[in-house]
């Protein structure tokens, strides 16, 4: 069996962000977990230029790592996936701390096997990088 920490070229996941009630509808998408360079290469941009300025650099980041989603429009038209579009999503914190590894997701609506155990495998793997900070008192 291959190392769960290794991202293979070509590896995606299938996640999901779980509706609040109040606060947004949920969501699914299928991603390309970021490479801990590419994360570096955002965190320092998005600390160069602070607050609202990191947006559009998160939002370029994750048009490059998400390729599938179920967002639509009110006539059910598909919304691309574009640095825009995601600019705008009420959930453009989430999806980039999963995107980033930061963050576990919720599993997908109907999902397969191998989705079952991709999504097992964040809570049986390495802990996530907030909850090692958080151990080490950083």
């Amino acid at each position: 069996m291959q190392s769960r920490n290794i991202i293979d070229d070509g590896y995606t996941l299938s996640a999901r962000i779980a509706a609040v009630q109040g606060q947004h509808d949920g969501m699914e998408f299928k991603f390309r977990p970021m490479l801990q360079e590419e994360f570096e290469r955002v965190e320092g941009a998005v600390q160069k230029v602070g607050g609202e300025r990191g947006v559009p650099i998160i939002a370029k980041a994750l048009a490059g790592q998400i390729f599938e989603w179920s967002e639509v429009t009110a006539t059910g038209d598909a919304i691309p996936i574009s640095t825009d579009a995601i600019r705008r999503h009420r959930l453009i914190t989430q999806m980039y701390r999963i995107v980033a590894g930061i963050e576990p997701y919720d599993l997908v609506t109907d999902p397969t096997a191998e989705e079952v155990d991709e999504y097992a495998e964040q809570f049986e793997g390495p802990a996530p990088l907030a909850k090692l900070m958080e151990s080490e008192g950083n």
